[in-house]
């Protein structure tokens, strides 16, 4: 939840200083992120799991063949800052579609019980 916010308080920051714990912060909570997005798979999937690690891995690195070519044409029009503060923006409208889903499919589960 704190990644769409330090990311759109990267936008505003001016100073050095607070733009590098900023980005700390961001850099540790992402890695951390990392760690808990794969173990929370390998408990779910239990059969062909090197099947999907294999689908995983493919579409991760056409994504990145993607954001290699993107980032270029990107940057020469955009600003670091700019491209934080959209990055924070749309991670704050997934957040919130994401809260909004879960809440009614707890409301859901009350209402079927």
């Amino acid at each position: 939840m704190l990644l769409p916010l330090i990311s759109i308080l990267l936008f505003f920051t001016k100073s050095v200083f607070t733009t590098i714990v900023l980005f700390s912060i961001f850099r540790l909570i992402n890695g951390g992120y990392n760690n808990f997005f794969i173990g929370e798979f390998n408990k779910l999937i239990k059969n062909n799991r090197v099947v999907f690690w294999s689908i995983y891995d493919t579409f991760l690195s056409l994504f990145f063949i993607f954001a290699d070519l993107s980032s270029g044409l990107i940057a020469q029009n955009l600003t670091v800052e700019f491209i934080y503060l959209i990055f924070g923006l749309i991670s704050l409208l997934i957040l919130l579609i994401y809260l909004l889903a879960r809440k009614n499919i707890y409301f859901r589960k009350i209402k079927n019980y």
